[in-house]
């Protein structure tokens, strides 16, 4: 059964094909049918396969396939084209067309452009035609939804009325037009149709449905269900609405239309009334939306109980004045201007644990307040005792009150989202607690008037409090080690209990800068509290802070003893100093400083000092007695170590206990330390702890009154030197821990001394971060921490050349250093001055030279006992060149282990100094009576891209190279024994520096005169180096003790046999 259902045979017809395709579709489609598009056409007998081709819009034509299946008497359509839409299209409609009542292509194309003549028929030509012409009539009624049309065909009878007309079904007038149709009825129901394309009626409502009931009117071809006479315009009509009961539980609002009594509503734009007993339409004259007048069509009947809910809601939609209230209601419409009102109280807010202070914001109309929104309704209702009242708001004026608020940095709180929008209260702040108490403080001290001015009323709840406390503030003090500093902690007394407020003032200062002194400063108190401190009272401190504070040490700071003045600035503050007596006394000092007073020189010093020793002598006291440090920055050769021993010498003699003194130098220096010390300040206990014996000396540290160490040493006997407090701590050379990063710099800053005194002629080499190191050895916190001193002093001086930072920082250090040039003390100056700069000899250097040493004394003991001392005489002399190539440099030694020995005491010293020398303006002759010696010192120079001239025996150009000299750039000159020792005039030379000793003292005088004679004008520095324990030393003392036996034994024969014993020769070696 249900397969022949399926199965049954398909006629095609126009009707089926409209209801398959859209009225474009088709129109399309009989075009193409009528242009000859539709090439071919075949279907089976049944009608369910069709194959065409239709000509389109491709150089091919396209192809369909076509299956329809009747199901049920339903036509079930599956099609396929070659074109882009691929399936239900235009050529697939006109496939079909060509198929209807089966007649040829040929036949169709003139049926279907005679269908469409047909249709443009006009009125007049059906008029002549049949004088009865159909046409439609438009028939109005209602249901529950509202009103409705319907179509009908009808005809004028011979009164001259239509008939009664028949229905004409909807789908059929969608998908096609019929053709009697004329034109001004298409638009009609073009209209209609446009505003209700689906559904199986078409209800009136909208504004094009009004157009189109105007035309129908016009037209007079619209009527009231089966009355013929045609609906006509009335005059417009005021609605009433009236509360109506309807029984004795229920009541209903009811839209009445006075002086009509049978009418129903009409849902269009403008909204309109259909009378029916006279069939007259009208407007209906109201400013209620369509919508809503539709909504109080269909209001149900409302249970008595839930009258004043349901008038509240109409109130919020209705003018009272429009749509009443029930009688039952007690109605109140207010009308009056805006108040804005601030109210300061406190709340929680979001998850704050902290009662947060807040500014409410209310919008009051007479009696009647609400919560500021930033969506406030215009009509608001409110029912206040039994009275229900409609609030006209002012919304635009509430959102500009708002925005005023917001102009002036008033932030809106996020409101809480479990509460409707209304019920929320609305809350500005200027921030939250505590980051914005200052903020809070000045707005209600100084900020309300301009609240004010803005119109606003203010009100302040009794629990709004800030709580700020203005407290009485502690310093405490604590000063019991040797480091140099001492610690200061700041709290204030709240209620008895001791509040910390030294981390809270250095978070305020990052925050907000330094302030003014009228400023105050509002910090995080107990409970939630806060304590006011004016920023006056800890105006000495603010400094300190922004520079030492380590955020790392809690409520402590550490400051540098040498800002101990602050304590008086302080004292004369509103705080209170507790504890600290050591350091207060020094503040008390500094107070009474008058300046640097001259010290009486202490007994027992064997030298006499320059005048400008002597202020030195006077400035290291003056540090000395305010537990200050500093750095001696003379000029190389103007007497640092000399400054130095008489200040040692001097603390020794005033000291009531024997307390021990550190210097640490080079290690070539330390046999320089001790020599100087002997002959300077004899009474003085040195011993040098170096070597690798050293072990019983470092046991016996406090034994002695100074000890004498090497930089390398400290890194590892650190241990042992921690243990100790010296009384002073010296630096020579302290250039050597200008890197704050090395190892050693940091080991040598944890050393504890009374006393610190760096000795650098040259404290700033390369940039100010060497400055600062030394500077943080002996004045710890002078110059605040490292990231204060680049961003205030080395940043500015060194990459904007900032001359006012420069200046400051100049200001800053000037008390703690000293340093006089060679030129600001040359009136001082005698007109020559020998410096013996004794070397230690440094490990492998050292153990070749005793190498050396041992093997020569062995081989001459046995010469002299076999050949005897005269006829030894080459022998000793070769033994004593060897040694004296060690001292120089090992790689003058002709020996392969001498080839490997890396460390060279006169070298280093030498590549120490000269740079420093040349900074300092200084022209400089280098003698030594080795010419491969002066080779390798060329080349360090070369290295260290220093200008020189040259001079030995195989120079030829000599006047070229003298010139250089001393009229041009070359600021170094290397001269060998033989080339330099006659016939040199060189005034521009102002020192000279004698490498190797010149065994005749006439000779070597001759050469330092090269420099030192008529016509020159600066004092000259003569430099010895000397390599302590060894040949260079023992001949320099046989020089001043036996000075015959010195020329004996360095001359070529021509003096004489030998002078002296083979033990006289021998003790050379020993």
């Amino acid at each position: 059964m249900s397969a022949k259902l399926f199965n049954l045979p398909i006629k095609l017809s126009l009707e089926m094909i409209a209801k398959l395709f859209s009225a474009t579709q088709i129109q399309k489609a009989q075009n193409y049918l009528i242009q000859g598009r539709v090439l071919e056409v075949t279907a089976s007998s049944n009608n369910h396969d069709i194959e065409a081709y239709v000509e389109g819009s491709a150089a091919e034509p396209y192809r369909q396939e076509i299956t329809l299946v009747n199901v049920n008497h339903k036509i079930v359509m599956r099609s396929h084209c070659t074109c882009p839409v691929r399936t239900n299209c235009k050529h697939v409609a006109a496939a079909m067309l060509a198929l209807v009542d089966k007649k040829p292509v040929e036949e169709q194309r003139i049926h279907q452009w005679l269908r469409q003549l047909d249709e443009q028929k006009t009125v007049a030509e059906f008029e002549e035609e049949d004088e009865e012409k159909d046409r439609i009539i438009y028939v109005l009624s209602n249901d529950p939804h509202g009103i409705f049309v319907e179509f009908k065909r009808s005809k004028l009878n011979k009164k001259g009325q239509y008939n009664k007309g028949s229905k004409l079904a909807l789908a059929d007038i969608r998908y096609s037009m019929p053709w009697w149709i004329d034109p001004e009825d298409k638009q009609i129901i073009s209209l209609l149709l446009s505003s209700n394309n689906h559904g199986s009626k078409i209800y009136i409502e909208g504004e094009i449905s009004f157009l189109a009931l105007t035309k129908m009117l016009t037209a007079e071809v619209c009527f009231w269900e089966e009355n013929r006479i045609p609906l006509t315009w009335a005059k417009s009509v005021v609605p009433e609405f009236v509360w109506c009961e309807i029984d004795k539980k229920h009541t209903q609002m009811q839209m009445r239309m006075p002086g009509l009594d049978n009418w129903e509503f009409i849902a269009t734009e403008p909204p309109l009334y259909v009378e029916l007993d006279y069939l007259h339409l009208g407007r209906i004259e109201t400013d209620l939306p369509v919508k809503k007048l539709s909504l109080l069509q269909h209001m149900p009947p409302v249970p008595l109980a839930q009258v004043d809910t349901i008038s509240h809601k109409m109130l919020q939609h209705f003018s009272p004045k429009t749509v009443p209230v029930p009688s039952e209601i007690d109605f109140c419409e207010i009308t009056d201007s805006l108040l804005t009102r601030l109210t300061f109280t406190r709340e929680l807010i979001a998850n704050n644990p902290i009662l947060q202070p807040v500014i409410r914001v209310d919008h009051c109309y007479g009696e009647i307040t609400f919560n500021a929104s930033t969506k406030p309704e215009r009509i608001s209702l409110v029912k206040k005792n039994q009275v229900q009242y409609q609030v006209h708001r002012h919304v635009e004026q509430e959102l500009a009150a708002l925005q005023s608020l917001a102009d002036i940095g008033l932030v809106t709180l996020e409101p809480d989202a479990t509460l409707a929008s209304s019920q929320q209260p609305y809350y500005v702040s200027v921030g939250l607690l505590p980051e914005s108490i200052f903020e809070w403080s000045e707005l209600t001290d100084n900020g309300l008037d301009a609240l004010t001015a803005l119109g606003m009323e203010i009100h302040f709840d009794d629990d709004f409090d800030l709580q700020i406390t203005d407290a009485q503030l502690d310093v405490d003090l604590v000063d019991d080690d040797e480091s140099g500093w001492f610690s200061l902690s700041l709290s204030a007394d709240i209620d008895g209990q001791s509040v910390p407020l030294l981390a809270l003032v250095a978070r305020w200062l990052q925050q907000n800068g330094e302030p003014a002194d009228d400023d105050e400063l509002l910090l995080p108190g107990p409970n939630g509290g806060f304590i006011k401190i004016k920023a006056k009272t800890i105006k000495p401190l603010i400094s300190i802070i922004q520079e030492l504070f380590n955020r790392h040490s809690g409520d402590v700071i550490s400051i540098p003893r040498n800002r101990a003045h602050i304590l008086n600035d302080l004292s004369a503050s509103d705080v209170r100093l507790l504890n600290g007596e050591r350091v207060r006394n020094l503040a008390a000092k500094l107070a009474e400083f008058k300046g640097v007073v001259p010290v009486e020189l202490p007994d027992g010093l064997n030298a006499t000092l320059r005048d400008y020793q002597k202020q030195g002598f006077d400035w290291l006291c003056f540090l000395k007695e305010y537990q200050l440090g500093g750095i001696l920055a003379d000029d190389m050769g103007l007497g640092k170590t000399v400054q130095a021993l008489a200040f040692l010498l001097k603390a020794k003699q005033d000291a009531t206990e024997r307390r021990t003194s550190l210097i640490v130098c080079p290690t070539s220096l330390v046999g320089n330390w001790l020599k100087e010390a002997n002959k300077f300040a004899p009474s003085l206990n040195v011993v040098v702890i170096h070597g690798n014996k050293r072990q019983p000396l470092l046991d016996q540290i406090n034994q002695f009154d100074v000890v004498v160490t090497t930089y390398p040493l400290m890194l590892r006997d650190e241990a042992i030197y921690c243990e100790y407090v010296f009384e002073h701590i010296i630096l020579d050379e302290a250039q050597q821990i200008k890197n704050a990063q090395a190892k050693v710099t940091q080991v040598i800053k944890t050393l504890r001394g009374r006393f610190r005194l760096c000795l650098s002629g040259t404290p700033l080499e390369n940039h100010l971060g060497e400055l600062k190191s030394l500077m943080d050895f002996c004045l710890p916190g002078l110059l605040g921490q490292h990231t204060y001193f680049n961003k205030q002093f080395r940043g500015p001086i060194e990459k904007q050349a900032d001359v006012e930072k420069s200046q400051l920082l100049s200001q800053r250090i000037a008390p703690f250093m000293l340093r006089r040039t060679k030129k600001e003390v040359v009136s001082e100056l005698p007109e020559k001055t020998v410096i013996i700069q004794t070397l230690e000899l440094e490990r492998d250097q050292r153990n070749l030279y005793e190498s050396i040493r041992l093997v020569m004394e062995k081989k001459l003991r046995e010469l002299f006992a076999k050949k005897g001392v005269s006829s030894s005489h080459i022998e000793f002399l070769d033994a004593l060149l060897k040694l004296r190539q060690a001292c120089c440099d090992p790689r003058l030694v002709k020996l392969e282990q001498a080839q490997q020995v890396k460390d060279n005491a006169k070298m280093t010293w030498l590549i120490q100094n000269l740079p420093e020398m040349i900074e300092e303006g200084r022209k400089i002759l280098i003698f030594s009576q080795f010419t491969g010696m002066l080779a390798l010192i060329e080349d360090e120079l070369k290295r260290l891209t220093i200008s020189y001239s040259k001079l030995t025996g195989q120079t030829r150009d000599r006047q070229t190279q003298i010139d250089a000299f001393q009229e041009g750039d070359n600021s170094v000159f290397l001269i060998s024994l033989k080339a330099g020792g006659t016939g040199l005039n060189l005034t521009a030379a102002d020192t000279v520096i004698h490498f190797d000793p010149w065994w005749n003292p006439a000779a070597e005088r001759q050469a330092t005169d090269r420099a030192h004679r008529i016509g020159q004008l600066n004092p000259v520095f003569v430099y010895k180096l000397i390599a302590q324990g060894t040949v260079e030393e023992k001949i320099q003392e046989m020089q001043q003790h036996k000075q015959g036996l010195a020329d004996s034994i360095l001359s070529d024969g021509t003096q004489g046999p030998w002078q002296g014993s083979a033990n006289d020769l021998l003790a050379l070696l020993s």
